[in-house]
């Protein structure tokens, strides 16, 4: 595994700094967005239901408190049974099916007592606490069917909920921007370790293995500059190039002359190609040899 380098890291992550907050920006939007146009509240109504003795003439012991604890769980069961739920429908003409009230409701037990708290949560605070109500209500005259026994009464009926039990909106919004920044960093952070570039005179160093003498400094501006001026010698004509090929064969020193043998006008004067050709060749004279 490559190593990482903290202080160029930080470096990096400061030089992309822009896109953090541009990020941030988005997260912070959508958030607010989700919150005001998009999410729906949500209320909960809560009543709470006591297991007691069955009869007024019996002592309570601690056998029966024992007990009624133990059927909690069973009570919490029954309570989201079908035979409860679907008579609450049907008493109060409900739009819905039994699975979607099943998730609408849900049922814990008080700690260390036996009192159970039915909760209902719905968008329509009304209908959550009539159905909170009506649960509680057919609940305590089925039980009697099912156990033979009077022994669960209400406490607390329900009521209208006023504020939403959902997440509130600073929260969601925090959070969502939280995230935003977090995945913006993420990102930056997996770009950095898969760049393969050289970053600075210590990649140098590294890949090398020789010192850094010395560094030039270039800005932006400068890079800008260059490449400007690149794009447009690349754009120039062929013909546009002769100048230079011109100064170029000014500054070529030039060659020395051939010194001129002039002659009378009588003579000729013998050219080097007569005087290769006549090279090498034998003369012959009639008559007596000189």
């Amino acid at each position: 595994m490559e190593e990482i380098d903290i202080t160029q890291l930080l470096n990096y992550i400061k030089s992309k700094f822009i896109y953090v907050i541009f990020a941030v920006s988005i997260a912070f939007c959508l958030s607010s967005i989700y919150v005001n146009k998009i999410r729906v509240p949500e209320y909960t109504s809560t009543t709470t239901i006591l297991l007691n003795r069955s009869s007024a003439e019996e002592t309570l012991s601690s056998t029966d408190i024992s007990l009624n604890k133990s059927l909690v769980t069973t009570y919490g069961e029954i309570i989201k049974s079908k035979r409860v739920l679907r008579q609450v429908i049907s008493d109060l003409g409900l739009d819905m099916n039994y699975s979607t009230l099943y998730h609408m409701v849900s049922v814990g037990s008080v700690t260390d007592t036996s009192i159970i708290s039915v909760k209902v949560t719905d968008h329509d605070n009304e209908e959550a606490a009539n159905i909170a109500n009506s649960i509680a209500s057919v609940f305590t005259k089925e039980i009697v069917e099912i156990y033979n026994i009077d022994n669960v009464s209400i406490i607390d009926a329900a009521e209208v909920a006023t504020q939403t039990s959902s997440s509130s909106s600073i929260k969601i919004i925090v959070v969502g921007t939280l995230a935003g920044a977090l995945l913006s960093l993420a990102i930056i952070f997996i770009v950095y370790y898969f760049d393969t570039t050289v970053k600075d005179e210590t990649d140098i160093e590294k890949i090398t293995n020789l010192p850094v003498i010395g560094i030039i400094p270039i800005t932006k501006e400068k890079i800008k500059h260059v490449d400007k001026k690149l794009e447009h010698s690349s754009n120039k004509k062929d013909t546009e190039v002769l100048p230079i090929v011109a100064m170029r064969a000014v500054a070529k020193p030039e060659e020395p002359k051939k010194e001129e043998v002039k002659e009378d006008s009588g003579t000729k004067v013998a050219s080097a190609k007569k005087a290769s050709a006549s090279k090498g060749k034998k003369k012959y004279y009639y008559g007596s040899k000189k």
